[in-house]
This record gives C-alpha cells, sequence and structure tokens, in this order.
C-alpha cells in the first residue's frame, strides 16, 4: 500500500514537471525512458520466468503437500485401529457370554440397563488400555466409536 502512495505521489510530480518543461526536453525524458526500459527488458522477461518457475515450485509443493497430509492421516487411521486390534478381538467371548446373558433378559428396561453397564465396563478397561500405550484423546474417542460399532454389530446381527 504504501509504494503505490510513494508511485502515485512521484507520478503526480513528475506530471507536475512535464508540464512546465518544453517539447525537446520532454522528447529526450522520453527517450532517456525507452532507453532504459529497452536496457531492462532482459532482465524483466528474467524476472518473469523466475516468478514463473517459483509458482510452479509453489504448485508442486502444494501438490505434495496434500498428498502427505493423506497419506499422514491414512497411517494415524491404521495406527489407531492396530491399537484398538487386540483389544477388540481380545473381547469375542466375553461379548459371546454377554449376548447370552442379554437375550436372557425378559423386558427391554433390562437389556438396555445390561448394555450400557456392559459398555461402561469395556469403554473403562478400553481406556485404561489405551492410556497405557499413549493414545491422545482423540485416538481414545475414535476407540469408544470402534468399540460401539463392535457390540452393536455383534449384538444384533446374532
Amino acid at each position: 500500500m504504501r509504494d503505490s502512495v510513494l508511485s502515485a505521489s512521484v507520478i503526480t510530480e513528475l506530471l507536475k514537471q512535464l508540464k512546465t518543461m518544453n517539447e525537446n526536453e520532454k522528447a529526450m525524458i522520453f527517450e532517456e525512458v525507452k532507453t532504459d526500459i529497452e536496457n531492462r527488458k532482459d532482465y524483466i522477461n528474467l524476472l518473469l520466468e523466475k516468478n514463473k518457475k517459483l509458482l510452479r515450485y509453489q504448485d508442486e509443493i502444494e501438490q505434495q503437500i496434500v498428498y502427505l497430509t493423506r497419506e499422514r492421516d491414512l497411517y494415524t487411521s491404521i495406527l489407531e485401529n492396530e491399537r484398538t486390534r487386540p483389544y477388540i478381538q481380545g473381547l469375542e467371548q466375553k461379548t459371546l457370554d454377554f449376548i447370552r446373558s442379554f437375550r436372557s433378559c425378559a423386558y427391554v428396561e433390562d437389556q438396555d440397563k445390561k448394555i450400557k453397564r456392559f459398555y461402561e465396563t469395556l469403554k473403562s478397561q478400553m481406556k485404561s488400555y489405551l492410556e497405557k500405550q499413549k493414545a491422545s484423546p482423540f485416538e481414545i474417542d475414535k476407540a469408544f466409536v470402534r468399540l460401539r460399532r463392535y457390540l452393536m454389530t455383534k449384538i444384533y446381527s446374532r
């Protein structure tokens, strides 16, 4: 912003001075400016080419960032799954025992309480298990979703 204000004031001053000059002086100044521009043309073209090259590099870097972000997300997901997989695999027998007990309940309210209690117990155990592995709170929350999905699939698919 400051450069454009400075340029505007310089241009205004030059225009004032041009009005006071005779035609010969104006022609000489315009010729000098034209010569200066021609002398700098190669330099300006070089700067433009370098700028284009930098923009291509920037685009490539941004594409790499997108690729690496996807890779990071994929590997984070794999890590999270691998952290919880052993725990969830170990639940098979507990879950089968729970399902037998769950189905023996005569009332829906009893089933509901039983599911909540079982889920809260497993959730607490899973939290301890994951905290020992230094999992982040976000990873623990995602693991709870996986646990809930696992339980609902096992309970309601049989």
